[in-house]
Order: structure tokens, then C-alpha cells, then sequence
């Protein structure tokens, strides 16, 4: 029980950014922000979206000036973020359901927001082992339901920490395309995070690991066609 299927896996590449920014730019420091998007070849027709699943903050090299970010993982795939404003009385059992079929979990983040008029976060984890939980433990717990979607839901309090009436959840994630982007070498940037630079690419690893979510047939055959949904 408790078995949640293998999702889509978003093909990945490495890239190495060498960042050129304007004469007399005086940052330090820069941050290269969680989904910035890159725009890979064409194949079959098809130029895929890549995003970095993580930020990165870079020094600059006092040496040469530059900005030097080195293999930066990109995904392949559409990001997507989601608000949920918890109420009790509509949703007692504390489940969210994510709407997109295709979502790499791998990717998934969830942040609790206080309430509309409080924008302190709280930052959840996936829990892996619930025996290993307290009352006061920030984790989420992930399923996938009788619709093959996912679900997120929280503890109760006693078993991971309880949302609250107000409290706001947000939660971003890619969906992918999978096995399709594999193979893929030449990227370029769409979202340039410091204006005015100029940013060459060099691609360190080609994209790779693409994979199909596992498939009903799959869990028959693995034995583990059981505990698909929270009721």
C-alpha cells in the first residue's frame, strides 16, 4: 500500500553558460532563476523548452569579468506553478489535485504561504517514510489517483504537520514530454537574467534519461498494483 507509479521522466542535458555582462556592471554575483528556459534544435519538426529545475548563484571571475556557470542541469519541459487556498470545510482530507497528465515528480516543489495578507513560506518536503515523521515534520505526502493524476495531501498533526484554514499552497513542477527530447545537443537561451549580457552556450551532455511514465501493465508485472489512491 502506499505505492506511487513512476511518473514521466524529463529528458536532461548539461550546459556550461559563460555570461558577458555590460562594461562597468558592477554585480558580484548573479542568479541564474529556477525555470529559466532554454530552446533546444529541431527534431521532427519539434524544438523542445529545457529549464534549470534549480536556481544557481555564480561569483563572478575577478580574473577575466565573467560569469562562468558550470554544468547547469536543464529539463525538458513546460513549468508549471499552481496557488491552492486551503479551506477545511471544502476540503477536509487536505487533498490537492494537479491538473497536468505528463508531470515529472522528480521536479516537484511545495511551499506553504501563510495566508493572502502573510507571504512568509514554508518550504515541504516530500516525505518517503511516514514511521520516520513527527507532528511538527514540513512534508507532503504524493499519490496518484483513480484518474491517473496526481495528489498531494499534508499531515494531520500528529503524522506531518497540519495546514490551516488560509494557509495558500503552492506548487510548481515541469510537464514533460519524456522519451521524445532525448537526444538533443544545441541549445540557445530565451530568458536572459541579466540584462543586456551576452550568454554563450556550450553543451557539456546531450539530453538523455527521457522516459515514459509506468504504465498499469508495468505494476501488474512488478506486483504492485495496489495502493493507487487516498480515499
Amino acid at each position: 500500500m502506499g505505492y506511487v507509479p513512476r511518473s514521466r521522466v524529463a529528458a536532461k542535458a548539461a550546459l556550461n553558460l559563460t555570461v558577458t555582462p555590460v562594461v562597468g556592471d558592477a554585480n558580484s554575483s548573479i542568479v541564474v532563476p529556477r525555470f529559466t528556459r532554454f530552446l533546444s534544435e529541431t527534431k521532427d519538426g519539434v524544438n523542445y523548452v529545457f529549464v534549470n529545475p534549480s536556481a544557481r548563484i555564480v561569483s563572478k571571475n575577478t580574473s577575466t569579468g565573467l560569469f562562468n556557470v558550470e554544468n547547469l542541469e536543464v529539463k525538458e519541459g513546460q513549468p508549471v506553478t499552481l496557488s491552492f487556498e486551503y479551506n477545511t470545510t471544502n476540503n477536509p482530507k487536505q487533498i490537492f489535485e494537479l491538473p497536468d497528465l505528463g508531470i515529472d515528480t522528480s521536479t516537484l516543489q511545495v511551499a506553504v504561504q501563510k495566508s493572502g495578507q502573510n507571504a512568509n513560506l514554508e518550504t515541504f518536503i516530500l516525505s518517503q517514510d511516514a514511521t520516520d515523521v513527527d507532528a511538527d515534520a514540513a512534508v507532503f505526502y504524493l499519490e496518484e489517483n483513480k484518474n491517473g493524476k496526481y495528489q498531494i495531501y499534508f499531515g494531520d498533526g500528529v503524522i506531518g504537520k497540519k495546514i490551516t484554514d488560509g494557509n495558500i499552497v503552492i506548487v510548481s513542477y515541469i510537464v514533460t514530454s519524456g522519451i521524445t527530447a532525448n537526444g538533443l545537443t544545441s541549445f540557445k537561451i530565451l530568458d536572459n537574467f541579466l540584462n543586456n549580457s551576452t550568454i554563450a552556450i556550450t553543451t557539456v551532455s546531450g539530453s538523455s534519461s527521457g522516459a515514459a511514465e509506468e504504465t498499469i501493465d508495468q505494476n501488474i508485472v512488478t506486483g504492485k498494483q495496489i495502493g493507487r489512491a487516498h480515499v
